[in-house]
This record gives structure tokens, C-alpha cells and sequence, in this order.
């Protein structure tokens, strides 16, 4: 997998990216993380980070 390949060449835990249609936190192998925070078009999100956890909160546009 080409994330797991990225993750290990840089010796980092975690990848955070966006503009994908499926905002998601992806766990993988060895404890790593991809999360995926969205591409804003029908909601935006956020990421709550504090020194133990990672919570991605989805914000619904008004309509």
C-alpha cells in the first residue's frame, strides 16, 4: 500500500489530507493513522487533536 510505504520512509505515524468525497479516520497496520477530512463540497470538518486523541467532527452546511 502506497500510504504505508509513504508512512514508513518518513518514519511517521499519522497522514492527514483532504479533498476526497469520504472523510474518514483510517487505522493501519503498526498503530498508523490516515485521516481524511473532506473536500467541503456538502459539509466541511474538522480535526479535534488533544496529546491522547484524534476526533474528526463533521460540520453540516445549513441548507
Amino acid at each position: 500500500d502506497a500510504v504505508l510505504e509513504l508512512l514508513d520512509s518518513t518514519q511517521t505515524q499519522q497522514m492527514i489530507h483532504g479533498h476526497t468525497h469520504r472523510p474518514a479516520i483510517h487505522s493501519l497496520t503498526n498503530g498508523k493513522r490516515r485521516i481524511v477530512v473532506g473536500d467541503w463540497y456538502e459539509q466541511g470538518s474538522m480535526l479535534c487533536v488533544s496529546q491522547d486523541n484524534i476526533e474528526l467532527i463533521e460540520l453540516p452546511f445549513g441548507k
